[in-house]
């Protein structure tokens, strides 16, 4: 009697909020690793004495800006991987 609502909650409702809150969270780590190295970067290149960590962190920021556009890639192949295996677990008859 217990199974059922167990079931519908685990399939139609937990598995979309996990998959959500991985998604969102990997994009929120990403952009607020960009946004750390850019403002680092502008604030070096104001200062005579640290212009050579400015042009550092702006090279650091370029190849972090390639990690992230890979990430975003992996995370939606996963998503879909992972939307496609809960799919077709929740419409295969029981056993």
């Amino acid at each position: 009697m217990i199974l059922v609502p167990v079931e519908f909650l685990s399939v139609f409702v937990i598995r979309p909020i996990t998959l959500t809150i991985r998604l969102t969270a990997n994009m929120i780590a990403g952009h607020l690793l960009l946004t750390v190295f850019f403002l680092g970067t502008a604030y070096l290149y104001d200062r005579q004495l640290t212009f050579g960590f400015g042009v550092l962190t702006m090279v650091m920021a370029g190849g972090f800006v390639g990690f992230e556009i890979f990430v975003a890639g992996l995370q939606a192949f996963i998503f879909t991987i992972l939307t496609a295996v809960y799919i077709a677990g929740s419409l295969e008859p029981a056993h």
